[in-house]
């Protein structure tokens, strides 16, 4: 039998410049791959939650929005009601005041003129 080799370079084991820079490329690519996939998936989670942070905000400022016009169709019934009441007393002293007074300036009339007492037709007491 032959004499077998004893060295690296003989067992053709040990490998040329060349085939190292090609296997450091390749390491330093997948790496850069790995770095990408990361960092995108990273950005995309972070996408994702802004998105859902605008649509909480959008949702909050449609109820924000819901709840004023609620609030201004109460004042503004409030304010409906507020003059019905004040036209309701004015209407209500102007029938005082009629009843108060008649058309003749006579305290105590009832209506038409006609005084609330009759007049008696007798002399006059002092």
């Amino acid at each position: 039998m032959g004499q077998e080799p004893k060295s690296a370079r003989q067992k053709g084991i040990l490998m040329s410049t060349g085939a190292w820079i090609i296997i450091v490329i390749v390491i330093i690519v997948i790496l850069a791959v790995l770095a990408f996939v990361f960092m995108n998936r990273r950005a995309t989670a972070r996408r994702a939650r802004a998105e859902k942070i605008r649509q909480e905000a959008t949702e909050r400022a449609a109820e924000l929005d819901r709840k004023e016009a609620e609030a201004n169709a109460m004042a503004a019934q409030a304010q409906d009601a507020r003059a019905e009441a004040d036209r309701l007393e004015s209407v209500s002293a102007e029938q005082r005041q009629r009843d108060r007074r008649c058309s003749h300036g006579r305290r105590g009339c009832t209506a038409q003129g006609r005084p609330s007492r009759p007049r008696r037709a007798g002399p006059r007491r002092s």
